[in-house]
Parts: structure tokens; sequence; C-alpha cells
């Protein structure tokens, strides 16, 4: 995976790890208090990233807007930098609020890089964010998006945990 987000703060490049999507009963609020608790005592070895002041509170306020919220924590193994986001999603909210922008979405990741270039412009005027970096996979709105077709019919909310380091 290619990022240059926040919890991944070794920069871009690539990133080797594991996606884990699983899928709650719990509402979005339930989950929303649960990644609280976690980001207050995050797992051992781990510190949260805080999300204010990161550089990430804008896609965190963003994303909660479309039924997605998310925590990150990091840790360093072996020199480098080891990064896991959790991120839950109401699929159904998302659905309600940009499904059919998910689905060009989806056709963008297809397009040679000259056409995506003025439509990452325009992107980034409009939301904040290219394409390239809402579709990244080692972001919490990435991971979302991916997560989002595997859950969507459920009627269920999907709890995602991306877990890479930089290689």
């Amino acid at each position: 995976m290619k990022t240059g987000s926040a919890v991944f703060a070794q920069g871009s490049g690539t990133y080797a790890g594991q996606q884990v999507i699983a899928k709650s009963g719990a509402t979005l609020d339930q989950l929303a208090k649960w990644l609280s608790d976690e980001s207050a005592k995050p797992p051992n070895g781990y510190t949260a990233v805080a999300i204010s002041g990161s550089g990430m509170d804008r896609a965190h306020a963003m994303a909660k807007q479309y039924g997605i919220d998310f925590a990150a924590f990091q840790k360093t193994e072996n020199g480098s930098k080891h990064g896991v986001i959790l991120v839950a999603m109401d699929p159904a909210l998302l659905d309600k609020r940009v499904g059919p922008a998910i689905a060009l979405l989806h056709q963008y990741a297809t397009l040679p890089d000259m056409l995506r270039g003025p439509i990452d412009t325009q992107l980034k005027q409009r939301i904040g964010m290219s394409g390239s970096e809402l579709l990244d996979p080692g972001s919490p709105i990435g991971a979302a998006l991916s997560a989002y077709d595997d859950v969507k019919s459920s009627n269920q909310r999907a709890l995602v945990l991306v877990d890479a380091a930089k290689q």
C-alpha cells in the first residue's frame, strides 16, 4: 500500500501489513465510544496518535459526517514506525450520504494518471483530499471505503483494522 497518512509517519512509500474487516451489530455511537476508550488506553506498546492538531483532524471531521469514525496508534518496532488504524463505519449512512460518489471513486481508480490530475485538483478544492488520498487503504477513509462493499448489504456496522509498517 502507498500512503502518507499521519499514522504512517515515515511518509510516502510502500507499507506492508494487513487489513481485517469485521461486522458489528453495535450502533455507530457505541463504536465511537469504544474507539475513544481505546485511544485513552492504547493497546500494549502503542501510543495513540492525536487526531486534533495532527493533520488528521480535518479528515476525522469529514469522515464523521459520512458515518465513519477512527482511532490511530503507532509504535516503533525494529527502528521503524508501525501504525494501526481502527475504523468504525456505518455503511447505510455512508451510502445515504455519498452512495453515487462511491461508484465514481471506484471508477476513478481505473483512470490513467493524466485523467486523474484534473479530478484530483477539483476534489482537493472541494473536499480537501484528492481521489488517491480518499482511496488509499492506509488512510481511515480509504480503509472504510474498501470495507464498504463487503458490509453494505448486511445492515450492520463495519470495523476495519489496518496494521502496517514501512518497508
